[in-house]
């Protein structure tokens, strides 16, 4: 028997015992080679050999040995009529790796397998070696050698084999396998820039996967949505609702992988408040990062007045319903604020919670008191509580303790209304039920009665009084008090009761050699009484008289009036007035003297008239200056009449600007007016005045005879005596204080 191995040469030999024999190698019968032929029709005709031309040899070689050549080879030779045959068995010896296919070995990630390395011919002993990316795994003379393992991935495309060396032979055998596994995709989340983000932040997710075979479906799952089946996805502007797990799903005939990532977008936390079963009140922040700080508990009422701040600084809040405090105090909005540290969308880190609350409790009646409600006989009175109750249910009035029926005498009426109460100390406004009885055409047997509100509701039930009693006129303020102030004065007085009713105060005063009396009327709330008020009174005239006196009045009548208070203002020191007050009284100066220069005007063309139209009765040209001059001291007079009466500040600017007390300038115009008035003659003269008329004609027809330089002495020396004559023929009444004045060096007695 012969061994060889795939792509070997072996020689079988036949000896040759005669000489001149006929010899033939055949092959399970069929002739290969006849004498030193080789036949052609074998399918091993071109690997065969004779060989051995020694004697006694007839060898049959077969080159690059195939697992065909496996067969019984016999050399046939005759002599002398005798046959003789020498056979040989080829065997082909194979090393076996298994399991391989195509050369590769197969298998799950996971599964574990078992490699078998052995010689294809039983009992055939080798030196077998089973190496593993070239290094040797194990090592063993033996026929068979055999190995197990748990393949994974990562043996995929990894090589192993078995190495065999036949000493009897003298040969070698290797046989090298690669892996081939198949596994599920192994999955990988890629996140640019980061999982920590902010709102309107931008953010790119990759999937990337490897797997064995190929990957057939792709998905991005958020929660339990499917939101995508690419690799890429990409989210813009992102927001808390972004916040979550992001996983992607990669999936081929072995299996599916998954990888996943956390996208955390921080927000400003979104702020609620709940009501606990125990009555308490939980604070409930919910935004990221988590580490939220309680800023503050605020009391507020329904429509968003602040009541008062809690000292609590934890999420739990809660009230005591046991201190005796009235609900409308308790009951309203709790707001909680709390930050993170991040901004909203408008740039704000506090943010805000709340929750209404109305309290378990009995009615309150807000205005329950034994201060009288006012009316009048036969006058309509509505006797009216406010009444806090969150559910009320029923209620019932009473007179004494006389339960009253809807009739014609009495009407009961229910609305909801907002009232100013004071809650820990701010007035603050409260939805109230307004419950009201309606007294018609009230009578005796009506006022001097307590009346009676009870109201009730689930929780209990709360009484209200309120006495009726006949209402009159208001009582005379007291302290009546006046004091210079400003340019006026400043008034103050005590209220006293009002009768029953809303009562206005009215202050009556008046420049002291004005008839009229100036009202001023100070409408008041309706407020407790002895409360003190004042009023200012303004641009009265200055350092002058006046009277003052005050009474109270309501829908009776009027109170008693105050003592008359005689006041003088304030002489107030003149000021420099600024630019704009300047500006402004130059327009106002301007136009009083165009008023000024057109009387003049007038005051010459009527001079022109009278002297063409009338008979000239006087010569005098000093006299009917004198007229002229008179009226202009007239105008004069008018216009610092109006100044002192009307225009407090132009009388300040001319006194500044001029230097002249306007008061005292008034009195020396009025004498001048005086003086002209006595000396200048009317159209109705008495016959003295004729007959001095006549003889001061005489005198001048006199002085017609004399020469120019005579009449112009005769002039000086009239005009001297008429001076004279001026200041002598001032007269007084007999009750006017005497006073010297003194106009550009001459002097009067007034």
């Amino acid at each position: 028997m012969i061994y060889a191995v795939l792509d070997s040469t072996v020689i079988m030999k036949c000896p040759m015992d005669k000489i001149g024999s006929i010899h033939v190698w055949s092959r399970n019968g069929k002739n290969l080679a006849f004498g030193r032929q080789i036949r052609n029709d074998s399918s091993q005709y071109h690997r065969l050999r004779l060989v051995g031309n020694e004697a006694n040899q007839y060898n049959l070689m077969i080159l690059n040995v195939t697992r065909t050549d496996e067969d019984v080879y016999c050399c046939d030779f005759v002599y002398k009529n005798r046959t003789d045959q020498y056979c040989t068995t080829l065997k082909f010896i194979e090393l076996h790796v298994i399991p391989h296919q195509q050369n590769t070995i197969p298998g799950i990630e996971g599964e574990n397998i078992s490699i078998s390395c052995s010689l294809s011919k039983v009992g055939l002993e080798g030196n077998l070696t089973l190496i593993y990316n070239g290094a040797v795994l194990k090592s063993k003379i033996t026929d068979t050698l055999n190995f197990s393992m748990t393949i994974s991935k990562e043996n995929h495309k990894q090589t192993i084999g078995c190495a065999a060396y036949i000493q009897m032979i003298n040969e070698s055998l290797e046989q090298m396998l690669t892996f081939n596994i198949s596994y599920k995709p192994s999955v990988k989340v890629l996140v640019f820039p980061s999982t920590i983000l902010k709102e309107k932040d931008n953010i790119s997710l990759s999937c990337s996967f490897e797997s064995n075979p190929i990957a057939s479906k792709i998905q991005w799952v958020i929660g339990e949505t499917i939101v995508s089946t690419n690799p890429e996805y990409n989210l813009t502007n992102i927001s808390s609702q972004h916040n979550g797990l992001y996983q992607c799903f990669v999936e081929n005939d072995v299996g599916c992988g998954m990888d996943a990532v956390e996208l955390t977008v921080f927000y400003a936390p979104d702020v609620n408040v709940v009501q606990l079963f125990n009555g308490s009140l939980y604070c409930n922040a919910t935004g990221v990062p988590l580490n939220y700080t309680l800023i503050k508990w605020e009391h507020q009422s329904f429509n968003s007045n602040l009541f008062r701040y809690l000292k609590v600084k934890s999420a739990t809040l809660t009230i005591d319903m046991e201190d005796g405090e009235p609900l409308y105090k308790l009951d309203g909005r709790y707001v909680c604020t709390v930050t993170n540290g991040v901004q909203d969308a408008k740039n704000v880190s506090l943010q805000k919670g709340y929750i209404d609350v109305n309290w378990p409790g009995r009615p309150w009646c807000i205005k329950s008191n034994l201060n009288p409600q006012y009316g009048r006989k036969t006058d309509n009175v509505t006797v009216v509580f406010h009444v806090y109750s969150y559910n009320l249910s029923t209620y019932e009035w009473f007179k004494e303790d006389e339960q009253l029926e809807t009739s014609s005498k009495y009407q009961f009426s229910s609305n909801i209304s907002s009232f100013q109460v004071n809650v820990f100390g701010r007035d603050v406004h409260i939805d109230t039920e307004m419950i009201s009885l309606k007294v018609f055409n009230v009578t005796e047997n009506d006022l001097n009665a307590t009346y009676t509100l009870k109201v009730n509701n689930n929780y209990g039930n709360e009484t209200c009084y309120m006495r009726l009693q006949e209402g009159g006129i208001p009582q005379k303020p007291n302290d009546f008090n006046v004091k210079p102030h400003g340019t006026g004065f400043k008034i103050s007085w005590v209220s006293r009761f009002n009768g029953g009713y809303h009562q206005n105060f009215i202050i009556k005063y008046r420049y002291v050699p004005d008839a009229n009396w100036t009202t001023v009327n100070v409408t008041t709330q309706r407020l407790p009484f002895n409360n003190t008020y004042s009023e200012l009174i303004q641009g009265l005239l200055n350092d002058e008289e006046y009277e003052i006196y005050m009474y109270a009045e309501n829908v009776i009548g009027k109170s008693d009036y105050t003592d008359l208070v005689t006041k003088h203002t304030r002489v107030v020191i003149p000021v420099y007035p600024t630019t704009s007050h300047l500006t402004s009284l130059a327009v106002y100066i301007g136009a009083c003297f165009c008023c000024v220069i057109i009387m003049m005007l007038l005051t010459a063309f009527y001079v022109q008239v009278r002297n063409a139209v009338l008979p000239v009765k006087f010569e005098d040209q000093t006299l009917k200056y004198s007229s002229i001059i008179s009226y202009f001291i007239k105008v004069l007079i008018m216009l610092f009449h109006c100044c002192r009466k009307e225009d407090q500040s132009l009388k300040m600017l001319f006194s500044t600007l001029t230097q002249v007390d306007t008061d005292l300038l008034y009195v020396h115009l009025q004498t001048v007016k005086a003086i002209l008035e006595r000396k200048i003659p009317s159209d109705n003269d008495d016959d003295d005045d004729d007959a001095d008329d006549d003889d001061d004609d005489n005198d001048d027809d006199d002085d017609d005879d004399d020469d120019d330089d005579d009449d112009d002495d005769d002039d000086d020396v009239k005009t001297r005596s008429n001076t004279k004559n001026m200041s002598t023929d001032i007269r007084l009444k007999k009750d006017e204080e005497v006073k010297n004045i003194c106009v550009e060096g001459l002097c009067w007695s007034v």
